[in-house]
């Protein structure tokens, strides 16, 4: 089991993607080697906003039809390279939990 972060903003002024991985419950893993169990700080910005525990293999995001209007949309790179796991178990922070990650 490995530990990953997750920052919901790629770029100076680019679309916050957070709705998009709770509501499709989802992690996006990049090019990185996350895997099945990994758990993961999902962050907006250098708030952490939720802990999400990895529920399946991460597959290309092409693999996954249903996101490529989000991704395209929020300006989330939708090709081979970019993959992501699905079943994602999503824990959000409360305000007394969360904190700064810089």
């Amino acid at each position: 089991m490995s530990y990953w972060k997750l920052g919901c903003n790629w770029g100076r002024g680019k679309p916050d993607f957070y709705s998009l991985l709770k509501e499709k419950r989802i992690v996006i893993c990049g090019d990185h080697s996350m895997a099945k169990d990994d758990w993961v700080l999902i962050c907006k910005g250098h708030d952490a906003a939720a802990l999400a525990k990895i529920g399946s293999a991460p597959v290309p995001s092409t693999a996954r039809a249903d996101l490529r209007e989000g991704f395209e949309r929020l300006q989330i790179t939708y090709d081979e390279t970019n993959s992501v796991a699905d079943a994602a178990k999503f824990y959000e922070l409360t305000d007394p939990e969360r904190f700064q990650y810089q």
